[in-house]
C-alpha cells in the first residue's frame, strides 16, 4: 500500500533516501548529501510543506519537490524533481505522486505548473504529458574549461558593460522573468549582474551569474544563469560576446551555462563557436490549471 506524506512530516534520513534512491541510475548523477540537499531546498525555494514523499509502509520509495513563485502577478509552481526507487518504477508510483502534486497545485491556486525533464527521458516526458503538461521549449547546459578565446573581430566596442545589483536587473525593460526556475533571480544565491549599454545609453542586454571562490580565495567556477540581448540589437552575437568577455575574461576557472534556451539560435551558435560543450539538454514543460 503506497501512501503519500508531506515532506515536512518525514525524517531527514527518509527524505534523503527517497531522493537518492529515486534518482538511482538517472541520466545524470544527482546523488546528494544531506547538506547539499538542504542547501538546494533553501536556495531554490522548495516548499517542505508542499513537497511530498511516497512510502511503502515505512520505506520511502518516491519523492516530488515543489516550489511556488509569483511571476508577473501569476502564481507559478515548479516540479523540482520526480524520483521513484528502481524497484517501484512502472508500478504507478510516479503517477500517484503526480496526481497528488496536481491536487496540491489546485489547492494553492496555481495558474501555471512548470518543470524540466532530460530530453532523453521519454518515459518521464510521457508521464508528464499524460498529466496534461506540454513541451514549450528546450534548454541546455554548456561547459568550458580554460580561458575564453575571443578575437577583437568578435566584439563590438561601442557597447559598454557595467556592474549592477542582481535585483536591479528585474526593473529593466528588457528583463526576462520567464526563464526556467533555477535561472530565475530568486534561485541565484550570491549572484551578480552585468548590464550592457549601447552608444545611446540604453540597456541593450544583461547577464546574471555567480562566481565560486574556494577557501584559498581562488576563483574556481563561473556559472552563467541568464544572458539576454535586447530585440533592437542588430548584431546579437557581438553584443553577447561583449558580455561574455566582461564575465569570463581570461579566467581559467571552469565555466558553466545553465539551462540556456535553444530557441536563441544566434547566441547558442556563439557558445558552440567559442568551444562550449553541450552537456545536458532538457525539455521545458508547462500545464495551465
Amino acid at each position: 500500500m503506497i501512501t503519500i506524506r508531506p515532506l515536512n512530516n518525514c525524517r531527514l534520513d527518509q527524505i534523503l533516501k527517497a531522493w537518492n534512491k529515486g534518482f538511482e541510475g538517472y541520466f545524470v548523477p544527482i546523488n546528494m548529501t544531506l547538506d547539499s540537499f538542504l542547501s538546494r531546498m533553501v536556495h531554490e525555494g522548495i516548499s517542505s510543506e508542499l513537497s511530498i514523499v511516497a512510502f511503502d509502509k515505512e520505506e520511502p520509495v518516491g519523492i516530488i519537490l515543489n516550489g511556488f513563485r509569483d511571476i508577473k502577478g501569476t502564481k507559478h509552481s515548479w516540479n523540482g524533481g520526480t524520483g521513484v526507487a528502481p524497484a517501484y518504477r512502472r508500478k504507478g508510483v510516479g503517477r500517484k505522486l503526480m496526481d497528488e502534486t496536481l491536487r496540491i497545485y489546485e489547492a494553492q491556486d496555481v495558474s501555471v505548473a512548470t518543470l524540466e525533464a532530460i530530453a532523453e527521458n521519454h518515459k518521464a516526458i510521457s508521464l508528464y504529458e499524460s498529466c496534461g503538461y506540454q513541451v514549450t521549449g528546450k534548454v541546455a547546459h554548456y561547459s568550458l574549461t580554460g580561458p575564453l578565446q575571443l578575437t577583437d573581430e568578435a566584439l563590438n566596442d561601442t557597447f559598454t558593460v557595467t556592474n549592477a545589483r542582481i535585483g536591479d536587473v528585474s526593473a529593466l525593460e528588457i528583463f526576462n522573468p520567464s526563464t526556467t526556475w533555477q535561472t530565475q533571480i530568486q534561485s541565484i544565491y550570491n549572484g551578480e549582474a552585468h548590464v550592457l549599454y549601447g552608444h545611446n545609453g540604453n540597456p541593450s542586454g544583461y547577464s546574471l551569474f555567480k562566481r565560486i571562490i574556494n577557501d584559498s580565495g581562488n576563483e574556481t567556477h563561473i556559472v552563467l544563469y541568464q544572458l539576454e540581448i535586447a530585440s533592437h540589437v542588430s548584431d546579437k552575437q557581438k553584443a553577447a560576446a561583449q558580455l561574455l568577455k566582461s564575465l569570463f575574461g581570461q579566467s581559467n576557472a571552469a565555466k558553466t551555462i545553465v539551462n540556456y534556451p535553444l530557441s536563441s539560435n544566434e547566441i547558442v551558435e556563439l557558445f558552440e563557436r567559442l568551444g562550449f560543450e553541450k552537456k545536458v539538454e532538457q525539455v521545458v514543460m508547462a500545464k495551465e490549471l
